[in-house]
């Protein structure tokens, strides 16, 4: 990090100033021109972007039927960090064929119309069923120590809330039954909380625990009903909401059955969105209609993964048992750091044999821009003041930082990938009641 100085009459008292650390040793400056030197950062074109970065993860299940069959995430720790972003994805697995549906017939294929099916999506939607409408979106209620933040999953940039995260859904329906017929579906909705709304939470707290309730998801209705919710907390992403998008998904779905070892393979990121440093982050995240689960792509490493066993429901009975379902969930969250090339695309299999068959399983992959800012190491007391690292700059060099660098003598940054603290030369010579002249280096993007 990199303070601002210029020439300017130095005749001001200790008591009439304030003593600055911002990379060089303690010096009285006057009051009114230390806040600005201190939250000036550095500019570079060439550096290694602070890696995106996992700090902590959790998640939880519920099961069947009625209320308890929502989950709800309690003391869920936001650890202190750069630029960070909460990643929220309840996911869902439901069974539409209510125990009247089975009696009078209507869970079967020939059920053209749809009658009776539709009517247990996790989303709120609006109409009789099967002929419903929804936006699609649930609510991620976020309660902290200072405050609470109610977000939906984004669909598109410029929308409420602006940003690309979508949803997931595979279904099953009567061949030739309206829009909003399901026998059987999965659902997964992705929800992203950046910085200053972590502040908010957090009360201005450094770090704190959160309980994470979705408050307008429908009440499931049926016993074979399951569900997860997983909480996933970054550092170093760009605060924008282009900094946290989907960029590509992959299903895999027979309707005869779908092999327990499938796999899940997108042929091409979104356009635009690939990951394009070293630095961005690339999550993936799976959820499957049976138990077994997934294993580890290539190259990635797991955050979280878990299941849920649940031999309830009515959906095999009424199909002839073709799909193993139902049975249970299972759900996966991998991460790794990397760039755009055919290698960093993922293939996410099932963890299960050929046999027996299953229902289906869906996947998401997420590109976690990398903040690329360097950070000033100035006492916690002067806050963190932050840039993105381009364009034209103080000193000869800069860097990306890592993490917040925060030190009582402000020398943290020094031994932080370089030591890129040489935009302000100090003169040796300060005297009371005397000019100075503060030599201030400025390169464009170049050098």
């Amino acid at each position: 990090m990199h303070c601002i100085a210029a020439a300017f009459h130095h005749g001001l008292t200790t008591s009439s100033a304030r003593v600055l650390r911002c990379g060089v040793n303690a010096l009285a400056i006057p009051t009114f021109i230390a806040p600005l030197m201190a939250a000036c950062l550095g500019l570079a074109s060439t550096a290694h972007a602070g890696d995106v970065r996992k700090l902590n993860a959790a998640s939880t299940t519920a099961t069947g039927a009625g209320a308890s069959g929502t989950p709800t995430l309690t003391s869920f720790l936001i650890p202190e960090g750069k630029n960070r972003v909460l990643f929220i994805w309840p996911a869902f697995e439901r069974d539409h064929i209510s125990n009247a549906d089975v009696t009078n017939g209507y869970g079967v294929n020939g059920n053209s119309a749809g009658t009776g099916l539709g009517d247990n999506w996790p989303e709120p939607r609006v109409g009789t069923p099967p002929a419903t409408t929804s936006t699609l979106q649930v609510t991620a209620r976020v309660v902290g120590p200072g405050g609470t933040i109610n977000k939906k999953n984004a669909l598109e940039i410029g929308g409420t809330p602006s940003g690309y995260t979508r949803l997931l859904t595979l279904s099953t329906s009567p061949s030739g039954s309206p829009s909003g017929t399901a026998f059987f579906s999965t659902s997964s909705f992705h929800i992203v909380l950046f910085e200053t709304e972590i502040a908010v939470l957090l009360g201005g707290a450094a770090s704190g625990t959160i309980t994470i309730t979705l408050p307008d998801v429908t009440t499931p209705s049926n016993a074979g009903d399951d569900a997860s919710l997983t909480a996933v907390v970054f550092e170093n992403v760009e605060q924008t909401p282009t900094g946290f998008v989907r960029n590509a998904t992959a299903t895999a779905q027979v309707t005869s059955g779908t092999a327990g070892n499938a796999s899940l393979a997108p042929a091409a990121y979104d356009a635009g969105r690939a990951p394009d440093e070293s630095g961005d982050g690339k999550l993936v995240i799976g959820f499957s209609s049976d138990t077994a689960g997934f294993t580890v792509p290539a190259g990635h490493v797991a955050v979280v993964t878990g299941s849920v066993s649940n031999a309830g429901g009515n959906y095999d009975s009424t199909n002839g048992n073709v799909n193993n379902e139902p049975n249970g969930a299972s759900y996966g969250v991998y991460f790794r750091n990397g760039g755009s090339t055919p290698g960093s695309l993922y293939s996410l299999n099932l963890a299960g044999g050929a046999t027996p068959l299953v229902y289906g399983a869906m996947s998401a992959s997420f590109l976690l821009e990398s903040d690329n800012a360097d950070i000033g190491d100035a006492p916690v007391t002067y806050g963190n003041a932050t840039h993105t690292i381009g364009g034209i700059r103080l000193g000869a060099s800069v860097d990306a930082d890592g993490g917040l660098l925060n030190s009582a003598a402000a020398g943290l940054d020094d031994s932080d990938n370089t030591d890129d603290e040489n935009g302000v030369t100090i003169p040796s010579d300060w005297i009371a009641g005397t000019t100075v002249t503060v030599p201030v280096s400025i390169e464009n993007a170049s050098g």
